[in-house]
């Protein structure tokens, strides 16, 4: 608040959110006193003269500075809602100068009043408002609020906050590690329960197919062993985490590809996705088909997400490098992914999609690694993505191929 006449005197609280501050309500002549329990300085407009633990201190220019100086926002609002007084740090946080703070409504530059003192009241971690500054650079702060008087009875209320952002993203981190933790742990013996049984399913309705004459219910028979190699592809997929691409028996996978591939494309065109598969016939390689197969399912189920009926999704298998690398590619003309989500997309649990498991992408690109391998990622928001996988055929040969390990775009 500003001076009113030469002799009159300007106060303001400091917010220290100190446990303890509590000072006493002083009565002085010719100034406009506030008090507040976590606030533990007052700003005057003459004189000097300081105290300890809880005690008034008031302030001229040398504490106007000091106040300044604070790391912590700080600001002074009526019962209206509307700014009396900024700090410099506040200002900085919320992206505007003091003037503009100054006689303006808190709604807009940090949330409405009713709102804060709501939260306000609730225990230290949860007192966080996320504000939009001007930059559109979305930040969360902390705050404490509390209520002010005046020696005349006029009512106000002190904020002090702080930008937490860090600290939220940090937390954020360390619970998506700890999920990263569990899943690692419990993701074998899950599998084991889960592909058992569903072998034995399989197996027991491939026998009634052969058995049953043609007709409406072996038909209906048939879509349920679909969808049932569609779930074991999906754990195929979830399972090559911590499983090597690299095998010491020979496999047929280019079949692995074609089979995989037919289970996905029907799934595709019940949402009206067309699909389309080129895999060159191969030598038996060295190679996990299940793996592969996990593969395959997991970039062709990104694609098909990302696309709406009418669009297409391809498949493209195939050797290079005269036998020494195999090299498979999913290519879709979806929506493509902004460079926000281009960025995090290997990240595992990042994912956009409202009932996505974020983990697909982020299992591919360990597989391609711990094989040696490269997967390469190019995108264009609103016309398409394409996934390669380069792996060599037998350990400890170093693919080539364009791009980084998380890919280039």
């Amino acid at each position: 608040m500003r001076p009113e006449g030469a002799g009159a005197q300007m106060c303001v609280w400091i917010p220290l959110d100190v446990a303890g501050c509590a000072p006493t309500r002083r009565r002085r002549a010719h100034s406009r006193v506030y008090w507040y329990p976590a606030f533990c300085m007052l700003i005057t407009g003459t004189g000097f003269s300081g105290y300890e633990r809880g005690r008034w201190c008031a302030l001229d220019s040398a504490g106007i500075n000091l106040l300044d100086a604070l790391p912590t926002g700080a600001l002074l609002v009526d019962e209206s809602g509307r700014v009396l007084f900024a700090n410099p740090h506040a200002a900085n946080v919320l992206e505007r100068t003091r003037d503009e703070l100054v006689d303006s409504p808190i709604d807009g530059a940090l949330a409405p009043l009713g709102w804060l003192l709501k939260t306000g009241a609730l225990e230290r971690p949860k007192r966080l408002c996320t504000i939009h500054p001007p930059s559109g650079k979305d930040r969360t702060v902390g705050f404490s609020i509390a209520p002010a008087q005046d020696a005349t009875g006029g009512k106000s209320f002190a904020i002090s906050f702080q930008d937490v952002t860090d600290w939220v993203d940090l937390s954020a981190e360390h619970d998506r590690l700890m999920k990263i933790a569990v899943v690692g742990s419990a993701l074998p013996t899950l599998l084991h329960e889960i592909k058992n049984p569903m072998a034995s399913i399989t197996a027991t309705v491939e026998v009634l197919i052969e058995e049953m004459e043609p007709g409406p219910v072996r038909d209906q028979i048939h879509a349920v062993l679909s969808e049932v190699r569609r779930m074991k592809l999906s754990l195929d997929g979830v399972a090559a985490v911590g499983r090597s691409l690299h095998s010491q028996r020979y496999a047929a996978i280019d079949q692995a590809c074609r089979d995989a591939w037919q289970i996905m494309a029907t799934r595709g065109r019940s949402l009206g996705i067309y699909s389309h598969c080129q895999v060159d016939d191969m030598p038996l390689l060295l190679l996990d088909p299940s793996v592969v197969c996990g593969i395959v399912h997991n970039l062709m189920n990104n694609a098909i997400q990302a696309c709406s009926a009418g669009q297409t999704v391809n498949l493209r298998a195939q050797l290079m490098g005269g036998g020494s690398q195999f090299s498979l590619t999913v290519v879709d003309n979806g929506a493509g992914m902004t460079g926000e989500i281009y960025n995090h997309c290997t990240e595992l649990f990042f994912t956009t999609k409202r009932n996505g498991s974020g983990i697909g992408l982020a299992l591919c690109r360990r597989a391609a690694e711990e094989a040696g391998g490269i997967l390469t990622i190019e995108s264009v928001a609103g016309f398409g993505t394409a996934v390669t996988l380069d792996i060599p055929t037998l350990p400890g040969k170093n693919p080539t191929a364009p791009g980084a390990a998380d890919g280039s775009r």
